[in-house]
């Protein structure tokens, strides 16, 4: 990893944990969500502030459908279990909205989705380490870290990538520095609320060798994510079309096409 410019000031024992957390991020996360902080810090580091704030913010959106699919697979696994015939409501109000025949926007997966699915989970899930670390991190005194907290010093982040990346005509610099400025205790923030997804292990399906025996492509960190291939024995993949499987403590959740 590129050593991390830190636009902020911090101690130096501050400075030791942010760096860890970094590196065990860009190490250890799905290469979906790794990818765009290596990114970002590389881009830092060159002070090119416009392609740092475009990593970060796809950071963040990427981190909301990403979560969104897995709180999904949780919750309904948790269900099975637990032989609960009636969908939570606000899991069918996240689906509802994924059906919709409109293109999804950033603000649908926020406020529609994710945190609907992250109420259910709550619910459902209290002592889980993932729905645990999501509640503990991203909500903040008067607000939270995505949809701010009402003052224009916390904006909320889907007005920021309107304002900066979507809808606007191409800023200065020294804007742009000041927007990755406002985003970075945000990215630490969202970095800790998806730490326990180091512990998953993630793979997508090469293809089928045998009866209930498959290929697969290790998607754990950037390094290892085209290198890792390897069998395992399961009767749980039951389609044609796989997407991502996540494996955690002897149990495989299945993260379908939404």
């Amino acid at each position: 990893m590129s050593t991390y410019t830190y636009q902020r000031e911090y101690s130096q024992e501050d400075k030791n944990k942010l760096d860890h957390l970094l590196q065990s991020s860009i190490d250890k996360l799905p290469c979906t969500l790794s990818l765009p902080i290596e990114k970002f810090i590389q881009h830092v580091g060159k002070e090119d502030y416009w392609r740092a704030m475009n990593y970060a913010l796809d950071f963040f959106e990427i981190s909301v459908q990403y979560l969104s699919c897995i709180l999904i697979a949780l919750i309904q696994k948790k269900e099975e279990e637990d032989t609960i015939i009636e969908k939570h409501e606000e899991i069918i109000r996240a689906i509802q909205k994924i059906d919709t025949k409109r293109q999804l926007v950033f603000g649908d997966w926020v406020n529609g989705i994710f945190f609907p699915l992250l109420t259910a989970a709550t619910e459902r899930l209290p002592n889980d380490p993932l729905v645990f670390c999501l509640n503990e991190n991203i909500f903040i005194s008067r607000g939270d870290i995505l949809t701010g907290t009402g003052s224009k010093k916390y904006q909320n982040i889907v007005q920021i990538r309107n304002d900066y990346k979507g809808h606007s005509p191409t800023k200065s610099e020294e804007i742009y520095k000041e927007v990755v400025y406002s985003l970075e205790q945000r990215i630490f923030s969202m970095l800790k609320a998806v730490a326990p997804l180091k512990e998953w292990t993630y793979f997508s399906c090469k293809e089928k060798v045998a009866t209930n025996q498959y290929l697969v492509n290790l998607l754990n960190g950037c390094k290892t994510s085209k290198e890792k291939i390897f069998f395992i024995e399961t009767n749980y993949f039951q389609k044609n079309v796989f997407v991502c499987f996540l494996f955690h403590h002897s149990k495989i959740y299945i993260v379908d096409s939404i």
